[in-house]
């Protein structure tokens, strides 16, 4: 931390950056006329935020681990708008967010519940996908090019221009009939 602005720099600066991309929304839904038994439903959603950018590092959010108070399981779990069963345990198997992914979840809580409902979200960045490096590089047309047209003046040479093209119109087209 940088004393003279009360600004992080460095690895705290990179965590705090990094964190905010796991973001958490909870929504519930509350008929105005509800009683303290009727049942609610209260929306969970975790969406990475992170920006796809070719030159950037992906940020991948593994592991992530859901606890709900008081204990729950999900009613209906969708992930990226797509309604999927939850075929998994998130306490020991976590779960994973590419960037620009999503998970919604609906749980079950009465009116009187609302007050002590707490979700709270665990999770790691991915070392593999921030870390992971791809890079490519052609060699110069002009180091290649010499290469390409002895290629071409080879080829054109011995002729086997002419029975490729003798084989290729033996091969009768899809028609109609096919």
């Amino acid at each position: 931390m940088n004393d003279d602005e009360g600004v992080a720099s460095g690895p705290v600066a990179l965590w705090q950056e990094l964190s905010r991309y796991l973001t958490m929304t909870v929504d519930a839904e509350v008929p105005s006329n509800a009683q303290h038994d009727t049942e609610t439903v209260v929306t969970l959603v975790l969406e990475n935020t992170a920006r796809v950018h070719p030159d950037w590092p992906a940020i991948v959010f593994d592991d992530i681990s859901i606890d709900v108070m008081p204990e729950r399981s999900p009613q209906s779990s969708s992930r990226d708008g797509a309604e999927k069963p939850l075929s998994f345990n998130l306490r020991t198997h976590g779960l994973a967010l590419q960037t620009g992914e999503s998970l919604s979840q609906k749980y079950p809580f009465t009116k009187g519940e609302l007050a002590d409902v707490e979700f709270s979200i665990r999770s790691t960045i991915s070392r593999r996908a921030f870390f992971h490096l791809e890079r490519s590089e052609k060699i110069p047309l002009t180091h290649t090019r010499e290469t390409v047209l002895s290629f071409l003046k080879t080829y054109n040479e011995i002729e086997i221009h002419g029975a490729l093209e003798s084989g290729l119109l033996s091969i009768s087209l899809p028609g109609k009939q096919t």
